[in-house]
């Protein structure tokens, strides 16, 4: 596989440029003349004129027929941003939100007959040792259009509103969530702070149907907000929360971070028993 970046079926599972198909239109138009007869000649001793040689008109040259490698690719039949995926998904399906560049490049990528094999299970269905989906082979776009589908998916659907959002936030930093070269380790803030941008962008619900009941989860979205306010705004939250994924994160700091959150009603302590909220 030619650099394939794989997207698991739910973890790593917005605005679209649409491409637009150019058509050149051709016309060819055959000129003619009449010729004006000319007047009848007088008896009078005028010398006669030579008719002169007609020159002929020569015919249009046929336009060329385009080859398919010739032709402008067509745009996706449908916007990226429209597409749902349920458990019946399949590859053809997400076909018709991608341009005909990236199918090919898809089908060159994991090989004819792997494609031929896979293009018509569904998505959950196709076997691991395939290599995932080729992120490379997708415009940004495509890549990020689809990132969030199959996050909606997880969440058991996102509002419009969610996912315009959410596909914000990626596009700034598509390597969040493994699109593109990975991350070096320099890049853990950037990285936590898109994962908190994107948790402002679902509900409360929509947070915890897509975290699935994760220990390690972060707050929820409305005590996120209230701690925003809390600590004096967005880069000051984006700090703290840096600040403890740190290899030595400032005590201070700490605290500062766990009396917001208290402030905020979410409770940091450990339940009876010793598991993590």
């Amino acid at each position: 596989m030619r650099g394939a970046a794989a997207l698991p079926l739910r973890s790593r599972f917005g605005r679209i440029v649409t491409i637009a198909c150019l058509g050149v239109v051709l016309t060819a138009a055959a000129c003619g003349s009449d010729e004006t007869p000319a007047p009848a000649a007088t008896p009078a001793q005028v010398a006669a004129t030579p008719t002169p040689t007609p020159i002929p008109t020569p015919a249009p040259t046929p336009a060329a027929t385009p080859t398919p490698s010739a032709m402008p690719a067509s745009a996706p039949a449908q916007p990226i941003e429209d597409l749902v995926v349920t458990e019946a998904t399949t590859v053809r399906d997400i076909m018709a939100f991608l341009s005909e560049p990236e199918i090919a490049c898809m089908r060159e990528s994991i090989g004819e007959s792997v494609f031929g094999a896979i293009v018509d299970i569904p998505l959950a269905q196709i076997p691991e040792d395939t290599g995932g989906f080729p992120l490379d082979c997708l415009t940004p776009e495509s890549a990020v259009g689809i990132t969030v589908a199959f996050m909606s998916a997880d969440a058991g659907g996102l509002s419009t509103e969610t996912r315009t959002c959410v596909a914000s936030v990626i596009t700034d930093n598509p390597a969040a969530l493994g699109i593109g070269p990975p991350p070096a380790d320099a890049d853990v803030a950037d990285l936590l702070g898109t994962t908190i941008r994107m948790s402002l962008c679902f509900t409360d619900e929509e947070a915890a149907a897509f975290a699935g009941g994760e220990a390690d989860a972060l707050p929820p979205p409305s005590v996120l907000r209230c701690m925003e306010e809390q600590l004096g705004g967005m880069d000051a939250l984006l700090s703290a929360f840096s600040n403890l994924a740190s290899p030595a994160p400032d005590a201070a700091a700490a605290l500062g971070l766990l009396a917001a959150a208290q402030a905020c009603g979410f409770d940091v302590a450990p339940p009876a028993g010793g598991a993590g909220q």
